[in-house]
């Protein structure tokens, strides 16, 4: 695992180490497993092993190291209780994993209801985002819970169609069957862009929701972002916002 950006809460896992503008590599708590997924929140960070365990580090203020306590943890921390997971997502103040049995688990900040009910079943995605989480289930149904202040749970009961999906800051995002992506929420900065958003014939086959905007990849391996871009988080530097994709990749 290799982190880099600001390490003022240990969310980069390199100890005690100023913040880093290039990548820098993280040294993993024991484990007989090795990094299979990463998972980068608002001020946690963690890694999926593939043993199924996980390891956490971060601010924790709201527990959510998963170490039962609220000490900071500037080092990969393993997390309690977490087996058998094949998927995990990081938002501002929780984290959530998806479990071989097609559960999900999540810890950390709970107001809002935003960690959910771990007997929802037949979940086959989970995306933890700023106030709010997000499963898509085998059947292709979308629901989502937490805060709702700026509409990003609405629509919430989507039951076909739906391919990907990602929880943002205070927007959601899906790709459909169409090709398309399609965001509700916030859309203060453009994030939501021209919804449903389109590619020119080219089909959108994963969408990942940040603060204040939005990318998805498309079938022919191009990133396209917009929304928020005041650090050139979607393509071009700016003060303007752009609610049209630009294409990064």
């Amino acid at each position: 695992v290799f982190c880099w950006g600001y390490n003022g809460w240990g969310s980069l896992g390199i100890g005690d180490m100023p913040s880093a503008n290039a990548p820098v590599r993280v040294t993993l708590a024991p484990t007989d497993g090795v990094a299979s997924d990463v998972a980068a929140g608002g001020f946690t960070s963690c890694v999926l092993l593939s043993n199924g365990r996980a390891q956490c580090w971060g601010r924790n203020q709201y527990g959510e190291v998963g170490d039962a306590t609220r000490i900071l943890r500037n080092v990969p921390t393993a997390v309690g209780g977490v087996a058998a997971a094949v998927d995990i997502d990081a938002g501002d103040n929780h984290v959530c994993v998806l479990r071989s049995v097609g559960r999900m688990q999540c810890w950390g900040r709970s107001i809002d209801g935003r960690t959910g009910d771990a007997t929802f079943a037949n979940v086959a995605e989970v995306s933890a985002g700023g106030m709010h989480t997000c499963a898509r289930t085998t059947l292709g149904a979308r629901r989502c819970w937490g805060s709702n202040v700026a509409g990003q749970l609405t629509p919430n009961n989507l039951n076909e169609g739906i391919m990907r999906g990602s929880a943002g800051g205070r927007h959601t995002c899906i790709t459909s069957t169409m090709g398309t992506v399609t965001c509700w929420g916030d859309d203060s900065e453009g994030q939501l862009g021209e919804s449903p958003v389109t590619f020119d014939g080219q089909t959108a086959v994963e969408v990942a929701a940040g603060a204040r905007h939005t990318c998805a990849r498309l079938d022919d391996a191009s990133v396209w972002c917009w929304g928020h871009s005041l650090f050139g988080q979607s393509g071009v530097q700016t003060l303007t916002t752009p609610s049209m994709p630009v294409r990064l990749i």
